[in-house]
């Protein structure tokens, strides 16, 4: 019976190692979920940061190492020497073993001349217009990617750290709720002015027959100060708008951050200690943030632990979090953080390379 025991034994020692094969698909499910979970606090603690005028810092992971360690050893023991006279003698087997994990995650700062050219160029126009036209929210990607369109401006102070003085907004967020009315109602199309031209495009309006959609056209005629037209032309701003003609002023990735930090609540103290801005109306009331932020971005603070929370950062001793439930931030902090990707990506390294032991037959 001892020795059926020892072959046992022996056997599942040797088919052990099949574990790490067995365990790729958890560990790499496990890698991820760590690695999104990173990747989305750090992008929130630096939108902290700004609102606080503390500098950002992004870093990235360049490579993820996950050797897993399996060891055993078997050992037989007898009783002979020591047995009574006319007993038999009986073996004793004995086995243990180890198993280990040991991961090991580099980081690499994102920083360099190529990095902050990337974040502080302005978007391609091609790239906003087509993230709008490609299933984007189209109010969400022109408020957070645009800093102005001909005379309309969504808030440009609020482009760089948090101002001091009410910014104006209230026109450019009227034409981008018209233009959301008339994407959703398939009455506005957006098209590349040539097929090889990503420096201008063709915004194509259909309103015709439906007195709700016609109220949306009249709207943006009227903000933009454009001819009753079927089509209008998209062009990067220069200064001068030609008619008919449609001019965007980007902003960069670093602005857009910038913009989102002024949706940061802070804590009354760190307001009364002067640790962060606070904007006023020109009568010096108090500038309410939210009314440009409706429906778009907000990271509240708590003093405990938020429990429902899609992400949060602890900072300057206050929690600071996106709640799980508040589906328009999600998607706005989503966008954003494909900008980042985009922009910084091609100018860091290469892909995270994660690496994991699967030894097996």
């Amino acid at each position: 019976m001892g020795w059926i025991g020892v072959v046992a034994i022996a056997l599942s020692m040797g088919c052990a190692p099949t574990i790490g094969a067995a365990a790729v698909p958890e560990v790499q499910a496990a890698y991820n979920d760590a690695l999104v979970h990173a990747q989305n606090s750090q992008l929130l603690l630096n939108i902290v940061r700004m609102r606080y005028r503390d500098t950002p810092y992004f870093v990235d992971v360049s490579s993820v190492t996950n050797q897993q360690t399996f060891g055993g050893t078997l050992g037989l023991g007898t009783d002979l020497g020591v047995v009574p006279s006319g007993a038999t003698s009986t073996l004793h087997p004995g086995v243990s073993g180890t198993f280990s994990v040991t991961p090991t995650v580099v980081y690499m700062p994102l920083q360099g001349e190529a990095f902050v050219r990337r974040m502080v160029a302005p978007l391609s126009l091609y790239t906003v217009l087509a993230l709008a036209s490609a299933g984007w929210n189209s109010s969400r990607v022109f408020r957070l990617a645009i800093d102005r369109v001909n005379d309309l401006r969504n808030a440009p102070s609020a482009a760089g750290p948090t101002p001091r003085e009410a910014p104006p907004y209230r026109d450019f967020l009227e034409l981008v709720d018209s233009i959301r009315t008339l994407q959703n109602a398939g009455a506005l199309e957006v098209a590349p002015a040539k097929p090889t031209d990503v420096e201008s495009c063709v915004f194509v309006v259909n309103a015709a027959g439906d007195e709700h959609m016609v109220e949306a056209k009249q709207t943006f005629e009227r903000l933009l100060k454009v001819d009753d037209r079927a089509s209008y032309t998209v062009v990067n701003f220069a200064g001068t708008t030609e008619p008919n003609q449609v001019h965007f002023r980007m902003r960069s990735v670093l602005s857009a951050l910038y913009y989102l930090s002024a949706a940061v609540d802070a804590p009354i103290e760190h307001e009364r200690r002067g640790l962060v801005t606070v904007t006023r109306n020109p009568d010096g009331s108090l500038f309410d943030w939210k009314d440009v932020f409706r429906n778009l971005f907000r990271v509240r603070t708590s003093e405990s632990n938020p429990s429902l929370a899609f992400v949060k950062t602890y900072y300057r001793g206050h929690w600071f979090y996106i709640s799980d439930d508040d589906l328009d931030t999600k998607s706005t902090f989503q966008l954003i953080a494909h900008l980042v990707s985009m922009q910084a990506g091609a100018s860091a390294m290469s892909s995270p390379l994660l690496t994991i032991s699967a030894a097996g037959h």
